[in-house]
């Protein structure tokens, strides 16, 4: 789920942004900032109600009203919730840190700041509470009380010489041992701090304002790049060195082993006229080991695969605004593939196994407009992502289970299997009958160890042996008016049941040479949602779009004692609206039901008693771990 503020806060869900899941709003508050709860169950909101402020707790379900509201009198700058989420750290303006008690909201635990306090943190055993004001005092709390002297007290002259409206460019963080703070201020000065010893600070003196700050995995080297283009490696024993660019630099990062930065920048000759450039340099010395020069193209991103062999970078053509993603060898300096569009590229993300690229792309006159989240595998040199089809668009496509081929389906009605190593070319084309039907291919799969595909069109069913896909081995109609939503297969996957909106369904015996229908068309009349096997293939579960779930007895196709649910035991709403997912127990047992009708879920005992509501008109929350391995699945099902 994404939170977003403005004013009101909303919740989306990420896959399904069309419209909020939830708006929380107030007649009298103008919200400017919202933090989540460490479990996503409650939402900490703060902004201006009038010429007053106030921090409001919020149900993460439940939009109606807030559970408490907070009054403050100056602006909030911010909050932060403690690790377990029962303590809420607000801090303002007017010098006040303010520590709540999520039991009890009646009376809170107020410090008092000489300034107005810019930032504040707990540390991660949510005992300490590190503060910094506008003065330039750093303080530590006993979290357990704040009204004793703090446990340390750090003042960072330097804050003093900053206007004000700058000191927002402030800040404070933990080292990773929490042993250690780095301040930063918007003039140039990194401070590093330590806390078990009074010394003075480290000063890291820069000749313009910090742009980054980069640890070493080992704690005792600081990476820095500053706005005049300078690099910088501070040693906390002592000592430093420098690297002043003649470029414009607009970012570095560490390789991923530390022996080695990549900076990219750009060289400006007019100003319609730049040239992007990519420095390797060792860590230690910053003596360079590869430059890589892009003509008429200005980077506007980089960054390192995994392992530290390759470089993702984003680019710009400056004469034609064609953006560009390209992979490079770090050692020979040599590209070996490039993505190229006239849509702006918008971000970039590594594969864990560094074989493919998710970007993500926009209209060129929209900075937040998306049109597309593409997967480009980046061992196919210049190949397009995402592009399968040669001549229409794609529909679907899937994976093997082996992992070696890729069978997909288009608009034409034409099916092809890949290579996964090469798509140049698919290894096979063939056609599913009816391509003149507004849905000649809805769908397609592999099955039996990848030796047989099954597609269904709108009333079509056809088996193909996936070796040698020419004529189908077996093509079947599914009789009725209304189209196949889905089928399902038994475990044994010597039979499936296909089912339409209204037309009921039927099994059907693909065990020998010839598929043929062995039941009749069952439940007809009535809106299927779905139908999935049990594990035994004994039992079929099937759903309709009221929200009752029936089961039947496969030898002898009749229906059992869950026909017809009544509202005492399904209250999942009704509607054709929304999605319905059912799960059978590995053994049988038990059913996992849900919809997003009235985002209610189940667990049913197959003795068809309610055991467990998940979720009541609320979001359906995730399973708890015993849950999901009590439903043996797979982690992509979620």
């Amino acid at each position: 789920r994404l939170l977003t503020v403005g004013g009101t806060i909303k919740l989306w869900d990420v896959d399904n942004t069309a419209t909020p899941l939830y708006l929380f709003s107030s007649n009298t508050v103008s919200y400017l900032g919202a933090r989540w709860s460490s479990d996503n169950d409650t939402i900490l909101a703060w902004g201006q109600a009038g010429a007053s402020y106030q921090a409001d707790v919020w149900n993460a379900q439940n939009s109606i009203a807030a559970l408490a509201s907070l009054d403050f009198d100056d602006v909030i700058n911010g909050a932060a919730w403690n690790p377990d989420d029962e303590r809420m750290l607000i801090w303002s303006a007017d010098g006040t840190t303010q520590l709540w008690d999520i039991r009890d909201l009646n009376d809170p635990d107020v410090l008092v700041s000489e300034g107005a306090i810019l930032g504040a943190t707990w540390n991660t055993a949510g005992d300490l509470v590190l503060t910094w004001n506008s003065r330039g005092d750093i303080s530590l709390w006993n979290a357990d009380n704040l009204l004793e002297e703090p446990l340390l007290l750090r003042h960072d002259a330097m804050l003093a010489s900053v206007p004000p409206e700058d000191r927002a460019g402030y800040g404070v963080v933990w080292s990773r041992d929490e042993t250690t703070l780095l301040s930063w201020t918007p003039d140039g000065t990194v401070h590093l701090w330590g806390l078990d010893n009074p010394i003075e600070p480290h000063v890291l003196s820069h000749e313009a304002s910090v742009r980054q700050v980069h640890w070493n995995q080992a704690r005792d080297t600081v990476f820095t790049r500053s706005a005049d283009d300078t690099i910088t490696r501070w040693l906390l024993g002592g000592g430093s060195r420098s690297l002043k660019l003649t470029t414009q630099i607009g970012g570095m990062s560490l390789s991923p082993d530390e022996q080695f930065i990549l900076v990219w920048s750009n060289q400006e000759f007019s100003p319609t006229e730049r040239s992007g450039v990519i420095d390797i340099l060792r860590a230690d010395d910053f003596s360079r080991v590869q430059e890589i020069n892009l003509t008429d193209h200005e980077f506007t991103g980089a960054v390192w695969n995994n392992d530290g062999t390759r470089l993702l970078t984003r680019s710009r053509q400056t004469a034609t605004s064609i953006y560009r993603n390209a992979v490079w060898d770090v050692a020979s300096g040599e590209m070996v593939a490039f993505y190229e569009t006239e849509n702006v590229l918008r971000a970039m993300l590594w594969s864990p196994d560094n074989a493919y690229v998710l970007q993500w792309i926009s209209p060129p006159d929209s900075a937040t407009d998306l049109i597309a989240i593409q997967l480009w595998a980046v061992d196919r040199p210049f190949a397009q992502p995402t592009v399968l089809e040669p001549s229409d668009a794609i529909v679907g496509a899937r994976w093997s289970q082996d992992g070696t081929r890729i069978l997909s389906w288009g608009a034409d009605g034409a099916l092809h299997i890949w290579q996964a190593d090469s798509l140049s070319a698919p290894l096979f084309t063939f056609f599913h009958p009816n391509a003149a039907d507004a849905l000649p291919v809805q769908s397609a799969e592999w099955r039996r160890d990848d030796s047989l595909i099954v597609a269904y069109g709108a009333h079509t069913i056809t088996l193909w042996d996936a070796a040698a896909p020419g004529a189908p081995h077996a093509t079947v109609t599914v009789p009725g008016t209304t189209r196949i939503l889905g089928i399902d297969w038994n475990a044994a996957e010597t039979h499936f049941v296909p089912w339409t909106f209204s037309s009921g369904f039927a099994v059907w015996d693909a065990s020998g040479d010839e598929v043929r229908q062995v039941t009749d068309m069952l439940a007809a009349g009535e809106t299927i949602s779905g139908v999935k096997w049990s594990s035994d293939g004994g039992r079929l579960a099937v759903w309709r779009f009221d929200n009752t779930v029936s089961l039947w007895d496969v030898a002898t196709l009749s229906t059992l004692t869950l026909t017809q649910p009544d509202e005492t035991i399904v209250r999942a709403g009704t509607g054709n609206g929304g999605e319905r997912t059912l799960l059978w127990r590995e053994d049988d047992a038990q059913i996992l039901f849900s919809t997003t009708v009235a985002s209610d879920g189940y667990i049913w005992d197959t003795g068809f008693e309610v055991i467990q509501q998940l979720a009541r008109n609320a979001l359906f929350r995730q399973l708890t771990p015993e849950e999901r391995r009590a439903f043996f699945l797979q982690a992509d099902e979620g």
